[in-house]
């Protein structure tokens, strides 16, 4: 659950990602990943103009403070012989805590009355987010630091039946502060179709189709989605298709619905646009 302010907003968080992928027949090892997190995030942002007018500034960051229990290893063959309940418990270890940070700045272009262009610059997990001390045994996964830039181009059709109907295209990189990964893995693409309400997707995440729907009821908005990752370091080698539900709880003060400083602006002088 969320709620949302004029430039602040502040979240419950609560995840679980658990997969088992299983390689070498003959000598078999099992990449194991189980980590589940909660905790509160807080964001806080701000918008400025920009060169002229037409352009406007936004600035944001956030913090949060996570809980997480978990593992991500390779089980060897004979740690799969004598694995058993104890053992796999020592490895998951007790929940340990960290703090993360992130940093966001976009710049939104207002190129007609029905117009927007929006580039973006994220950083996110910022030094990579740590939990528990060094001197911990088993300790959980860090998250690692991902910045990533974007751009993102609107055309708003107007209202209908359904509400505000509008078509999206956006394409950003991401992972740029990491060297090891294909380049073909850091790019992503995709178009929005939004109906009031309703949002369906579609585009390419990494290296294949991706597809989603979301529905919006106020205080409660819920998406699914198909997509695909690759478990190696190299593009087209070992794919892996998911499937994601997500149900967000928010409550919308004037914020995250609220309009910016040159939505008002196109709506009180039309013929400036």
């Amino acid at each position: 659950p969320s709620v949302y302010f004029p430039g602040f907003s502040l979240g419950y968080l609560y995840s679980a990602d658990f997969h088992l992928i299983a390689r070498n027949l003959a000598m078999p090892q099992v990449e194991t990943r189980y980590v589940v997190d909660r905790g509160v995030v807080g964001g806080f942002a701000f918008e400025t103009r920009g060169i002229t007018r037409r352009h406007s500034l936004r600035l944001g960051t956030t913090v949060k403070w996570i809980e997480r229990r978990g593992l991500d290893r390779t089980l060897k063959l004979t740690e799969l012989i004598a694995a058993d309940t104890t053992y796999l418990k020592s490895l998951i270890g007790s929940p340990q805590y960290g703090w993360g940070f992130g940093l966001g700045i976009q710049y939104d272009i207002l190129l007609g009355r029905s117009d927007n262009l929006t580039l973006g610059v994220a950083w996110q997990d910022i030094g990579d987010t740590q939990f528990g001390g060094s001197g911990v045994a088993s300790r959980p996964a860090s998250q690692k630091s991902n910045l990533s830039v974007g751009a993102a181009y609107e055309h708003e059709f107007g209202n209908s039946r359904l509400g505000r109907t509008a078509l999206l295209f956006s394409f950003d990189m991401r992972h740029l502060n990491m060297t090891e990964i294909d380049p073909r893995l850091r790019l992503h693409g995709g178009a929005e179709v939004k109906l009031g309400d309703i949002s369906l997707q579609g585009g390419i995440f990494q290296d294949s189709f991706t597809a989603g729907a979301k529905v919006d009821f106020w205080f409660l908005e819920v998406a699914a989605s198909t997509y695909a990752v690759e478990n190696q370091s190299l593009a087209m080698l070992n794919r892996e298709r998911r499937y994601m539900v997500q149900i967000t709880m928010k409550l919308d003060i004037e914020g995250k619905k609220g309009k910016s400083r040159i939505d008002e602006d196109r709506k009180r002088r039309p013929r400036n646009f």
